[in-house]
């Protein structure tokens, strides 16, 4: 016959045993001894589930806060980039007299 070791098994495991019981009181006990053991245990575990909770909780903000930090810096970056940009007077300058050629070979070949 095996042991069975209540710290090896989960509370479902347990349900399960006690469902084996022949002994509709004896199969009772067992389930009430499981069921006040999980509500201890749930009760227990509330705090840690709760700090755990708010641990990923400012994980999440730190992360979103770190994100904005790099927008937040970079963005001045880009600003400076954009407003060096050069004149693009010579660019226009150029289509235009582009145009003018294009104007030029067409009254040509018509």
């Amino acid at each position: 016959m095996a042991l069975w070791h209540i710290t090896t098994v989960t509370y479902s495991d347990a349900r399960l045993k006690a469902a084996m019981i022949a002994d509709a009181t004896t199969k009772q006990r067992a389930n009430d001894i499981i069921s006040k053991s999980e509500t201890a245990y749930k009760a227990k575990i509330t705090d840690w589930q709760t700090t755990i909770a708010s641990l990923n909780n400012s994980v999440r903000e730190l992360n979103d806060l770190h994100e904005l930090l790099k927008i937040t810096i970079t963005e001045p970056m880009i600003a400076k980039y954009q407003s060096g940009l050069p004149d693009n007077a010579k660019l226009k300058e150029s289509n235009d007299d582009l145009l003018k050629v294009i104007g030029k070979i067409k009254a040509i070949t018509r």
